[in-house]
């Protein structure tokens, strides 16, 4: 097209011009274009038409051209997403998200520390404890401690009217743990409270029942020397709970967990020595050492 636009303008026909005498000192002179205007027009045209196919290298956004201002061209789906989305964007994004769900995660995962820290010194714990002890909600609380629970961390007992949470690896529970597989050699346990009041009057650590017994278990933890009114003290416990129980028939549990090795033949000594005023109970006495409940896996 350039080659045809040169040409038209530069080998195009030229104008016809026709001279007439009307009298010696008249000269009329008329010039007619013919095909010379076509040929320049034509050229025009394909001079036009060849700037508006190269309107893009030019950077010609109008007809007008540069009288148009600065050119302003569409950005294509590619480069607007290049530039609001630039290459790591979306990675870099999900790494936001992931940094905060890790520090909400480590939050959690503190919070859960601490209340398994403070159940190493109290014995139990419930919503409202961990809710004043932590400063956080109630939903908060109550999603912490079902985690927990849910993990195998926490045994929970009295859901959902009275829920109280223990550690479920604690020497009390395992201790429980250890008393019912002791029963279940020889009965079936249908049914288990554990860290109960009974008629606001009495405390258990746990109570079981079979079809056609009840089982109580009161758990001592002997730390240093071993004295006998603490397994006086509990073997009272569990025939003051027996009372309550009747006709029912009932047998007691009272499970001395010794830290010291070196106390089981004076522990021993004073079970022998040990008086039940009431007969008609029965009160079965296990001595384990706490390392040896440590290897036993708990029970939740």
């Amino acid at each position: 097209m350039v080659v045809f636009s040169y040409c038209s303008f530069q080998y195009g026909p030229s104008a016809i011009t026709e001279t007439t005498q009307v009298s010696p000192t008249i000269t009329i002179t008329k010039t007619i274009d013919g095909w010379s205007k076509f040929t320049q027009w034509l050229g025009i045209l394909l001079l036009a038409l060849i700037v508006w196919t190269w309107r893009d290298l030019l950077n010609l956004t109008s007809v007008a051209g540069i009288l148009s201002g600065p050119p302003v061209q569409q950005k294509s789906a590619e480069e607007i997403s290049a530039k609001t989305e630039p290459a790591g964007a979306k990675s870099r994004e999900v790494e936001v998200d992931t940094t905060e769900l890790d520090v909400e995660k480590a939050r959690q995962d503190d919070l859960k520390n601490h209340i398994l820290s403070m159940l190493r010194e109290k014995h139990a714990v419930n919503r409202s404890i961990v809710v004043e002890e932590f400063s956080i909600t109630r939903q908060q609380a109550e999603l912490l401690l079902f985690r927990l629970y849910k993990e195998g961390r926490l045994r929970r007992d009295g859901f959902p009217r009275r829920t109280v949470y223990t550690l479920a690896d604690s020497l009390e529970n395992r201790a429980i743990d250890f008393a019912r597989a002791e029963i279940e050699k020889e009965d079936r346990i249908l049914s288990e409270r554990r860290f109960v009041r009974i008629k606001s009057l009495h405390e258990a650590d746990a109570i079981l029942s079979s079809k056609d017994r009840t089982y109580v278990v009161e758990v001592k933890l002997i730390r240093d020397v071993a004295r006998e009114e603490v397994l006086d003290r509990g073997v009272r416990q569990l025939c003051r709970i027996a009372e309550e129980f009747r006709p029912r028939p009932l047998i007691g549990y009272l499970v001395l967990v010794v830290h010291r090795s070196e106390q089981l033949s004076r522990i021993e000594k004073l079970v022998s020595r040990l008086t039940f005023d009431d007969k008609n109970v029965e009160i079965r006495v296990l001595t384990v050492l706490a390392e040896r409940l440590s290897a036993i896996p708990s029970g939740t």
